[in-house]
């Protein structure tokens, strides 16, 4: 191979990863948004060497954040931000609202967390790791025995390794004295994802131990009663991949635009949509941050060659 050629591989990787660490650490003038542009056209195999570089970098930076995360604030004692969130009316409708501050939780009270369209957030409950993902909400509570969580709605995080644990979602009923796992509701079903250790799952009529690692469903209806309707063993990218929502990232293989658009919506105020199903169809791969959409939008824009029209509250992807 000739020298040349390697000389220019090697200049198009330190400019590659010199737009990716710019990009990622700020965000581009209007002018360096030109320049970035011009670089990316000049030669096809750029745009390549971008991406490749951005994805191995976003990954690498939430393998890294997840041993170098600060400790979680005690649930016990919530950031300021948290004083000012409302409580559902489920919490009056049980008799709480006399009872309970918002800006407190107390030991054998029930209390409500709600969590609007932001980054998932960390506390410490008694001991144990808890993420609370947007647009959920949930009750705590800790007895004589052991700490209670009811999930009402969306996504928790649970990383059981000091105090043993029981959560109630969906009407399911989870027990764990050393456990990592989500939990996920939607509809009448139950989306487990257990990462490490053992969960003990309490049935009208027997207990069954769950071990890790695995990704379970639960259905929960009136006329069949609890059951596991589906079942696969986690492969550890695809543990990877199902927890990088605690650290606020996305990590894309091969998916569906639509179903990474819907992902991204869970957590904007800025609604994504497509305007083609085919488009929809395009699939994508990457890390990204959820909290960056417009990095998002732009690498969609320049892998599947789409256009983008963007208003206030809406950004529309289309051919």
């Amino acid at each position: 191979m000739p020298s040349s050629t390697l000389t220019d591989g090697k200049k198009r990787q330190q400019e590659a990863a010199d737009w990716v660490a710019r990009t990622d650490s700020q965000t581009l003038s209007a002018t360096e948004e030109q320049h970035f542009t011009a670089w990316l056209k000049a030669d096809t195999r750029n745009l390549g060497t971008y991406v490749q570089l951005k994805s191995t970098y976003a990954a690498l930076n939430y393998k890294n954040a997840t041993h170098a995360i600060e400790p979680p604030p005690p649930l016990e004692k919530p950031k300021p931000r948290l004083e000012r969130r409302r409580f559902f009316a489920t919490a009056c409708a049980a008799g709480l609202a006399g009872i309970l501050r918002p800006d407190a939780i107390r030991d054998n009270f029930f209390s409500l967390r709600y969590r609007s369209k932001q980054a998932p957030a960390h506390y410490n409950w008694h001991g144990n790791h808890v993420t609370v993902d947007a647009s959920s909400s949930a009750y705590f509570l800790l007895d004589h025995t052991r700490p209670l969580l009811q999930v009402i709605n969306g996504r928790i995080g649970l990383h059981v390794q000091k105090k043993p644990v029981s959560v109630s979602i969906g009407g399911l009923r989870f027990g764990s004295k050393a456990a990592n796992f989500d939990l996920t509701l939607h509809g009448t079903n139950v989306t487990l994802a257990l990462y490490s250790g053992t969960l003990n799952w309490h049935g009208h009529d027997q207990d069954l131990h769950l071990h890790s690692p695995s990704l379970l469903t639960f259905s929960n209806t009136p006329s069949n009663g609890p059951q596991i309707i589906a079942k696969q063993k986690l492969t550890p990218d695809n543990a990877l991949t199902q927890q990088a929502w605690r650290n606020g990232q996305i990590i894309l293989s091969n998916t569906p635009l639509q179903a990474a658009v819907d992902e991204f919506n869970h957590y904007s105020n800025i609604e994504c949509q497509i305007a083609d199903t085919a488009l929809g169809q395009h699939r994508i791969s990457g890390s990204f941050s959820l909290m960056k959409l417009d990095d998002f939008i732009s690498a969609v824009s320049q892998l599947l060659d789409c256009k983008v029209q963007k208003s206030a509250n809406k950004v529309v992807f289309y051919t």
